[in-house]
């Protein structure tokens, strides 16, 4: 496998975000690119086919708002600010004009449960941007399918014991997903674990392929060096 951006990069988890820049927010992607790290990002599949940047399925922690993000469409998102801040929730396509290619993209398909009709669009989406991107999903079938779109980019594979994950309620599934059962069929050539969850067949497996998220110090990136690549970060600024 040819080397990434993956290998070269500290990745600010959800933007470099602080106070002042929300998570995800493009004051976050722009504080990011000032301080030249790359951006990880969450994704989801609105009704009308916009691909929106976000973490959660509801606006409550974000936007102090009970409502489902599914229940939105494209011309709504301006209408809802995040942490009461000046930024509203962006567009893919927002943070893709404003990036630029100025620094990576680390895409987290966080949707589950629209993969099917977000993989084809997203990968539309990226198929003009000059910029480097990867891919990353807890989902193996979603990160299959984007892969069979477009086998030049790298594809992470996301792992952890998903213990607070409500979207998936199966604990044999969860475990089997821990345990790599699904890495081969993913296509994924990175194991993006939890930092404080990784495993001696998770190092291994990974074949010096890994980068674990969220590193929040220095002494916690330290331990990681002789097994990881990278890392994804976030509350503080990682020595380069």
């Amino acid at each position: 496998m040819e080397k990434s951006f993956l290998d070269n990069y500290y990745i600010a988890h959800r933007g470099l975000h602080n106070k002042e820049f929300p998570e995800n927010s493009l004051g976050a992607f722009s504080n990011a690119i000032t301080h030249n790290y790359a951006i990880e990002l969450d994704i989801h599949l609105l009704e009308d086919e916009t691909i929106v940047v976000f973490h959660d399925t509801n606006l409550k922690r974000m936007c102090n708002v009970d409502k489902k993000l599914y229940d939105l469409k494209g011309e709504d998102l301006k209408s809802y600010h995040l942490s009461q801040s000046k930024y509203t929730i962006p567009t893919l396509q927002n943070v893709l004009d404003l990036v630029k290619g100025q620094v990576p993209l680390l895409i987290e398909i966080k949707d589950m449960t629209h993969y099917k009709k977000l993989c084809p669009i997203l990968m539309n989406t990226l198929k003009n941007y000059t910029g480097e991107y990867a891919i990353q999903s807890f989902h193996p079938l979603a990160l299959r399918k984007c892969y069979k779109l477009n086998s030049n980019i790298p594809y992470g594979y996301l792992c952890s014991k998903l213990e607070d994950e409500k979207l998936i309620n199966s604990k044999i599934l969860k475990t089997l997903l821990y345990n790599l059962a699904f890495y081969k069929i993913s296509k994924a050539s990175y194991i993006m674990p939890k930092y404080d969850e990784i495993t001696p067949k998770i190092i291994r497996v990974s074949k010096g392929n890994l980068i674990p998220w969220v590193i929040k110090n220095e002494e916690q990136k330290n331990m990681l060096k002789k097994v990881s690549k990278s890392i994804i970060f976030e509350d503080f600024l990682p020595k380069k």
